[in-house]
């Protein structure tokens, strides 16, 4: 798991999107990074809480298709946010990976001159100034509001079917939404003058 800590000190731009070309294999509960509600692509100002981090990253992926790599990189931003708050509340540390591995899941079978596009787009997005409105779009859309399957179904317990809870047992949902934030590099980390 990455601590808030460490990720604030980690190039966003290296957590957000790994756009290596090896292919990821799935073992395991097919509901593994499995969107629920795939979106096309679109806007920010389409995407809701609701939508899953891997709802999300299949309209990055939309967008990569299309050619619209300015809305894709603005879709991985909030798609990486949301896996992010998700590591705060799956309790199986194995399912955590998921924040590595969902959006090069998506993008898997893009040509090399599309994720160079896509990465070329998230750098400029994510620049320090360039990176407000992404932040007051991702503050608008607020802490995610559903239930992070996708993530749970990529754990080591969903494979050996434990009977462990899947969510942390007293989650605080404020907490962990401020330390999204931080993670996304739209607040200042907590204690920094």
């Amino acid at each position: 798991m990455i601590s808030v800590r460490s990720a604030t000190s980690i190039p966003l731009l290296l957590l957000l999107v790994a756009c290596a070309p090896a292919p990821i294999t799935n073992i395991g509960d097919p509901d593994s990074l499995r969107a629920e509600q795939p979106l096309q692509c679109v806007g920010l100002g389409a995407v809701v809480s609701t939508y899953t981090a891997a709802d999300v990253a299949a309209g990055a992926r939309s967008c990569v298709d299309e050619g619209k790599y300015e809305s894709a990189a603005a879709l991985v931003f909030v798609s990486s946010a949301m896996a992010f708050y998700d590591t705060q509340r799956v309790r199986d540390p194995s399912a955590h990976q998921a924040l590595r591995l969902l959006v090069p899941a998506y993008l898997e079978g893009a040509d090399e001159a599309s994720r160079e596009s896509l990465m070329a787009a998230i750098e400029t997005a994510t620049r320090p100034g360039s990176q407000a409105s992404l932040c007051s779009e991702l503050q608008r859309i607020g802490k995610p509001d559903y239930f992070p399957q996708y993530m749970i179904a990529h754990g080591m317990d969903a494979i050996m079917s434990s009977d462990l809870p899947p969510l942390v047992e007293e989650f605080d949902e404020e907490d962990a939404w401020r330390a999204t934030l931080e993670f996304s590099r739209c607040v200042a980390p907590s204690g920094a003058s």
